[in-house]
């Protein structure tokens, strides 16, 4: 259960972090609303105990991919997809894993040209053992923190810290707790990227 405390404590920092950035924004401005397609790249590793055919692993990373969009409104507050890929090697072997899901979004502009973002959801995710070639699907939760800057009024550069809570009912091969009999991975990544702003 120490993971999903982590996971909780990381989503109410981010919204506490979110929250002062906007309390700090003249309220003469008036923000209006912004879509942004993102795409980005990067480390991610899994910090729970994978157990595999090959023994138990824990920290392995590997190379994270993610596509999203957001929509938020003049209120800061708004709404997002992201899809995202990883893969990991363990041995010569990987562990491949995706997850699309719907999000919700909070932002707030930390000058003209920075703007800080906190995003947490769930959706569908899938975890590919190369060796065994055996496909688990699941749910997964997902919390990010983010700070943007933006290059032009359209384009833009950004990084992403995320969290991924992903459970897979009562499978063997993928096991982060096995005192309450929870299956899943715990991953975090941290990933860069173009932002263009629509």
């Amino acid at each position: 259960m120490n993971k999903l405390y982590l996971f909780l404590s990381a989503i109410l920092l981010s919204v506490s972090l979110t929250a002062n950035a906007q309390l700090t924004e003249p309220k003469s401005v008036k923000r209006a609303t912004t879509h942004t397609v993102g795409i980005n790249g990067g480390l991610g590793c899994i910090t729970s105990k994978l157990y595999t055919v090959a023994g138990e692993k824990s920290w392995l990373t590997g190379l994270d991919m993610s596509a999203e969009y957001t929509c938020i409104f003049g209120s800061g507050y708004g709404f997002g997809v992201v899809a995202e890929r990883s893969s990991t090697d363990y041995g010569g072997d990987y562990v491949n894993q995706n997850y699309i899901g719907p999000e919700f979004v909070m932002a707030g502009d930390l000058s003209r040209k920075w703007c800080g973002r906190v995003s947490f959801g769930g959706g569908y995710a899938t975890c590919y053992d190369d060796y065994t070639e055996n496909t688990d699907k699941g749910f997964g939760l997902r919390a990010g923190v983010g700070i943007d800057y933006k290059l032009t009024n359209w384009l833009g550069i950004g990084a992403e810290l995320a969290d991924y809570l992903i459970f897979f009912g009562s499978q063997d091969n993928f096991n982060w707790n096995k005192n309450n009999g929870i299956d899943g991975i715990q991953r975090f990544s941290l990933t860069l990227g173009l932002r263009v702003y629509l």
